[in-house]
């Protein structure tokens, strides 16, 4: 695989290309629940920790897929980040909201869905109107039911608010995990930040990769997959993940493209992983 440039990835005859929607600083002790000052010190980690929002926009087989959607500048601003840059970046990379034609959701954390709808008038609209939203049915199902409004009110409601107006112009696709939604691109189960979080297999030329979506949300947690944060869902069920995706990816050579932070790639390394920033 050679890059094309900072933000362009290939994967055999697959072209990804990372689309920067912006970035939020969030406190060490929310990202690394119960660890010790004294480790995170030990492992290079300040008190608090900048956080890249990363879609992914993959073309293969006359297809132009998003990986996420990002925040939306509505969140963005109410959260007084600087974010919400997606549509921005698209259009930088000369690639208008009307020519995707698909959207895949990892996850339904805001800074993920934010960005699926926007205001028109009184109603919202699909902010990218011809693009089916691939979602997993763990996942729309936890937070548009009463398990995300007791888990989380505020993200369940953002849920309703920017994937409503998907689901209401029939262009929400609900997916068991694990089969392929486009030529060499295939959903993986990769729950425990949420219940439904997926992962995305590419596969081209001989050639692979996974976007993990947030399945580890910082470097150091490949060699400390223990480490999880305020925003994993099940502590115990994110750690097995993160060890699974991570010998997947040591295995097949997959390159490694998160959410949050850099591409790279992980290795087996003393009985762990260890991660090779490019």
């Amino acid at each position: 695989m050679d890059d094309a440039g900072d933000a362009t990835i290939r994967v055999g005859t697959t072209e990804c290309r990372l689309i920067p929607d912006g970035e939020a600083e969030y406190p060490a002790a929310e990202l690394f629940r119960d660890v010790p000052r004294e480790a995170l010190r030990a492992a290079g980690i300040a008190d608090t920790a900048m956080m890249a929002y990363t879609p992914l926009l993959i073309r293969c087989g006359g297809m132009l897929i998003l990986a996420d959607a990002g925040t939306g500048p509505e969140l963005a601003g109410e959260w007084g980040v600087p974010a919400g840059r997606a549509v921005e970046a698209l259009a930088s990379a000369g690639v208008a909201p009307g020519e995707i034609d698909m959207v895949v959701i990892s996850h339904a954390h805001p800074d993920h869905v934010g960005g699926l709808s926007v205001a028109s008038g009184e109603e919202r609209v699909p902010t990218f109107p011809h693009a089916r939203v691939v979602i997993s049915r763990r996942e729309w199902d936890f937070w548009s039911g009463p398990e995300g409004l007791a888990y989380d009110e505020g993200d369940a409601e953002v849920v309703r608010t920017r994937l409503g107006p998907v689901r209401d112009a029939g262009l929400l696709q609900i997916v068991q995990p694990g089969g392929e939604i486009a030529p060499g691109i295939r959903t993986l189960a990769a729950p425990g930040h949420t219940p439904g979080h997926m992962a995305v297999l590419i596969d081209s030329g001989g050639e692979r990769a996974v976007y993990i979506g947030d399945a580890l949300l910082h470097p150091v947690t490949v060699r400390h997959p223990e480490w999880t944060a305020e925003y994993d869902h099940d502590p115990v069920l994110t750690e097995a993940t993160r060890r699974v995706l991570m010998r997947l990816a040591a295995a097949e050579g997959r390159r490694w493209i998160p959410y949050h932070f850099g591409t790279g790639r992980v290795e087996t390394a003393g009985g762990g992983h260890r991660y090779l920033p490019d």
